[in-house]
């Protein structure tokens, strides 16, 4: 699976860097645990401080995109509160929000 990044803003707000765009959800083969993220996916040098991810309407009613820091993965939710297992097609999620802060 990989995702997509797309960025609208990008600066600095108090000591930190924010970034705010969208992410889409580009396969259907989503890896067990979550998707990986980086700070280079937003444009830091050295880490990914913490990510707020929101609700768009296109996204399929029965799941929610979350961030989980301790492993630093976007996970998906189905609507009863497990996470998604792998190969589940997850391609349908696009243009979710996202806004994230590091350094």
């Amino acid at each position: 699976m990989a995702l997509t990044f797309t960025k609208t803003a990008r600066g600095v707000m108090g000591d930190k860097f924010f970034w705010a765009g969208t992410v889409a959800f580009d396969s259907n083969n989503f890896p067990t645990g979550g998707e990986a993220v980086t700070a280079a996916n937003f444009e830091f040098s050295t880490s990914v401080e913490w990510v707020l991810v929101g609700t768009h309407s296109a996204l399929v009613t029965t799941r929610t995109v979350g961030y989980d820091p301790s492993t630093k993965k976007l996970v998906v939710i189905i609507q009863d509160g497990s996470p998604v297992e792998s190969a589940e097609n997850e391609s349908a999620m696009v243009d979710v929000p996202i806004m994230a802060f590091g350094y």
